[in-house]
């Protein structure tokens, strides 16, 4: 875990006030920690965060997920890395060409869309349209046609019609996705 914490404001979600805000390991910590699970033998180390996408922008160092990203794609040892989930407004055109231009970067993309309707996307205060992540994917798809890029969704969604539902559906028919993770709103205190 390279990062904890989130200072987004999604409607469901309790992150931010029970994680508090954002907080990235120093980027040397984190070579480090890689350095010593490469020593003890690991071949495959997945850089994990709460909001991964905001790492670094709390450090005072000038750190950056870009940055990350390309200590990992320079790593001279054999190893592989995944990326884990990331919002889509966090993967960058410059972070889709480090994953495609390295073989040390798994071509993998979890990208959670939340919901393929934008009235809900609003209503969930998530900062981005469904054509906004649909262009994502084809910039993907293009550059890496074999990646892998999965995607979560909340179903039953207070507000959520017939008519929203069916938005979504069409829109998940549409995009290219090798893996969804489906989770029926909760209400929890």
């Amino acid at each position: 875990r390279v990062q904890t914490g989130c200072e987004e404001t999604c409607s469901y979600c309790i992150i931010p006030s029970t994680r508090g805000m954002s907080r990235s390991r120093p980027l040397e910590d984190v070579v480090r920690d890689i350095q010593r699970a490469v020593d003890a033998g690991y071949k495959e180390i997945v850089m994990t965060g709460v909001h991964l996408g905001s790492y670094g922008r709390d450090l005072s160092e000038g750190s950056s997920l870009s940055t990350l990203i390309r200590r990992l794609r320079d790593w001279p040892d054999d190893v592989l890395f995944r990326i884990s989930s990331l919002e889509p407004m966090d993967c960058t055109p410059e972070i889709v060409e480090m994953v495609a231009s390295s073989h040390r970067i798994a071509p993998h993309f979890h990208l959670p869309l939340q919901h393929g309707s934008d009235a809900m996307l609003r209503a969930m205060r998530r900062p981005y349209t469904v054509s906004y992540y649909q262009r994502l994917i084809d910039r993907i798809t293009t550059v890496l046609p074999h990646a892998s890029v999965g995607s979560d969704i909340i179903v039953g969604f207070p507000g959520e019609t017939a008519a929203h539902f069916t938005e979504m559906r069409v829109v998940l028919e549409q995009l290219p996705l090798t893996h969804l993770h489906v989770f029926p709103d909760s209400d929890r205190p």
